[in-house]
């Protein structure tokens, strides 16, 4: 790919193409960064756009953009001369531009994370560099141009309709009848982020377990990352789980213990990953990275993340608004679930409003609403 492609003129068309096409930025927002463009006129711009539609979700008229800047900085004059012109400017070639985006979102991650891994190449840090450049490469991967044909695909989707609760290979079960129940399909679909909101120490670790230990019975693979607890101390609650014995039986009867354990993992030949990251040190592009790594290492592939807890997961990006973070690092392990076709658990817990309250509900969680919610009572404690 040459680098005049992607030169100002592709910039500005780009911009252009996103006053001209009203279904644009909504389609495109997540990948459009302001330190992709060249001139200080067009990042300004770009800032501008993404900070409107973050607060009012529609693409703005240059009328409303006039007094939105004029309250949000000081002289917003030449921002808004540039933004003008490419309002006005003629893409001929707009269908180009449009199919090019995230071709050029992409490219300008990897040219300036190559340039950020200069130093680390020196300092011989190889690990960072992977997760650094991995992190450039999934710009924009979530952009399918492929869509759900409704029509098309009738036959197919009405006939999934006669599977038995569970069979549906997009589904994975939770192995708990009453949640199969109530979640859509009988359990949580690939792709998708269910939830356990509990305040501390109400078992958010012990009931990802227990999902953990739904899947292996099911032969499936699970990876589960926890933030806070060791490596070691999750493994354990696993023998626990998976023996049906307390930790004093499994001090007394070891053999017996391993004998079960290994029967399971022949019986059933599931598989189950355990990784440890420091508490807020890990965000989920480094998730991402290991996954990759263990897939290219011995081909494991997870049917189910586990991750304990999203709350407590490093940033993609410092904000002043740490529930926005939050937010961000939420729909962050949605899209790797989406990325590794896999559903998502994880935990949430609830703020100091619902300490007092019986059953808690999603006005005591701490960040984002959207999604799936396993509301825990305060008799659980």
């Amino acid at each position: 790919m040459a680098q005049y492609e992607f030169g100002h003129d592709f910039e500005t068309s780009l911009l252009a193409v996103c006053f001209q096409d009203a279904t644009f930025l909504p389609q495109h927002h997540d990948v459009l960064k302001a330190e992709y463009f060249s001139k200080p006129e067009s990042k300004a711009a770009v800032d501008s756009l993404l900070l409107f539609w973050s607060r009012y979700r529609s693409v703005p008229s240059m009328g409303s953009l006039s007094i939105f800047l004029k309250d949000e900085m000081e002289d917003p004059s030449q921002v808004l001369s540039h933004m003008r012109e490419c309002n006005v400017k003629d893409v001929p070639d707009a269908a180009y531009i449009k199919d090019r985006a995230v071709d050029f979102a992409r490219y300008r991650a990897v040219e300036e994370a190559l340039f950020d891994c200069t130093d680390l190449l020196r300092e011989g840090d190889y690990d960072e560099i992977k997760t650094i450049m991995n992190r450039s490469l999934m710009v924009g991967s979530g952009n399918s141009k492929e869509g759900y044909q409704y029509f098309e695909e009738t036959i197919p989707r009405i006939k999934s309709y006669e599977d038995d609760r569970g069979t549906d290979p997009k589904v994975v079960l939770t192995g708990i009848q009453e949640l199969d129940e109530c979640l859509d399909g009988g359990g949580l679909w690939k792709g998708e982020l269910g939830l356990i909101q509990a305040p501390a120490g109400a078992g958010k670790t012990a009931m990802l377990i227990n999902l953990g230990y739904g899947a292996l019975i099911q032969g499936m693979r699970v990876t589960h990352v926890t933030l806070e607890v060791s490596s070691v101390k999750v493994a354990r609650r696993y023998d626990m789980r998976i023996t049906g014995m307390t930790k004093q039986q499994l001090m007394t009867k070891k053999k017996t213990a391993a004998k079960r354990i290994r029967h399971m993992a022949n019986k059933m030949c599931c598989g189950l990953d355990i990784k440890h990251f420091p508490t807020k040190t890990a965000t989920c592009g480094d998730l991402s990275a290991y996954l990759q790594s263990r897939y290219e290492h011995d081909g494991f592939r997870p049917d189910l993340l586990l991750c304990d807890y999203g709350e407590i997961l490093a940033p993609e990006r410092k904000l002043d608004d740490r529930w926005i973070e939050i937010d961000e690092s939420y729909e962050a392990l949605r899209a790797l679930g989406q990325e590794w076709q896999c559903p998502v658990w994880t935990g949430s817990q609830t703020n100091k409003s619902a300490i007092n309250t019986k059953v808690s509900g999603v006005e005591h969680t701490g960040g984002s609403y959207g999604k799936i919610c396993l509301l825990y009572t305060s008799d659980a404690a």
